[in-house]
């Protein structure tokens, strides 16, 4: 719905609510305790269909979970960081990688999925319609989807225009590539055309980060790399021979992490 046609609709949703909630206290047969929950449904009823007659992607959940955390701590702001994970199997294995990133302590020699945080074709177009910053917690290039994002309710336009992936690299290869195939782990002329399957998405819808002291809203998209014969037959022998920088866990010891050796994000990709 645009334009005028939706500010007439809200005006006279406003209105048929306002009546509603007058009318509530009215209602004695209900009782103190039912007219607030009368009145929050109402409530509850009119801010999801609102929303969701603006955008297709407003979520009750992270609207009201803003409107409660952000006071708190006294910050106007948040924290995004939407990702790509590739879950690669090896039987009953899952195919794990030594993070790159030696100065954040929170990654320094653990092991996570293949992937990372996607990549803008116009960072400073975007950043400019959404009031984008860049991520001054971490050392991330500026057309990293890693930003902070200072107009908090643009969240649901924010994840319109990446759901719609206006602008945005389209497939996983690239981290693919850069952590497996061109450290030489993996043949190029056995993985170069590797097909990947999108298969979930998984979100954390505003949550305190501890570590970096930011209320955060994360989206991590899982994609299944399709293994040929040939590919899974390569896969098991690199199983069996070991490697430095490859670790091959069941779900079980991914959850257990007795160890410490895997990053928090790695339980993402399991099914």
């Amino acid at each position: 719905m645009i334009g005028w046609v939706f500010w007439i609709i809200t005006i006279v949703a406003s209105l048929l609510l306002w009546i509603f909630l007058e009318a509530i206290p009215n209602c004695t047969s209900l009782g103190e305790t039912g007219q607030k929950i009368a009145a929050f449904l109402m409530l509850t009823f009119f801010t999801t269909y609102w929303g969701k007659l603006n955008n297709p992607d407003f979520e009750f959940k992270t609207f009201f979970k803003m409107i409660f955390l952000l006071p708190r701590r006294w910050q106007w702001s948040i924290r995004i960081s939407f990702s790509y994970l590739i879950r690669i199997k090896v039987d009953d294995y899952y195919l794990l990688v030594k993070s790159g990133k030696k100065n954040e302590n929170n990654l320094k020699d653990k092991f996570q999925p293949v992937g990372g945080v996607y990549k803008m074709t116009s960072p400073k177009d975007v950043c400019k319609r959404f009031c984008l910053i860049d991520d001054n917690m971490k050392e991330s290039p500026s057309d990293d989807l890693r930003k902070r994002l200072n107009r908090p309710f643009q969240i649901f336009k924010v994840l319109k225009w990446f759901h719609d992936k206006d602008g945005i690299e389209a497939a996983p290869f690239r981290e693919f590539y850069e952590e497996l195939i061109r450290p030489g782990i993996l043949l190029s002329e056995l993985f170069s055309n590797s097909l990947f399957r999108k298969t979930e998405v998984k979100k954390e819808q505003v949550v305190w980060s501890e570590w970096n002291k930011i209320n955060e809203y994360k989206i991590f998209e899982i994609y299944d790399l399709e293994l040929n014969a040939e590919q899974l037959k390569y896969l098991r022998d690199l199983k069996h021979k070991g490697h430095d920088d490859l670790l091959f866990l069941r779900r079980d010891d991914i959850i257990k992490n007795s160890s410490g050796s895997v990053t928090d994000h790695t339980q993402k990709i399991l099914e």
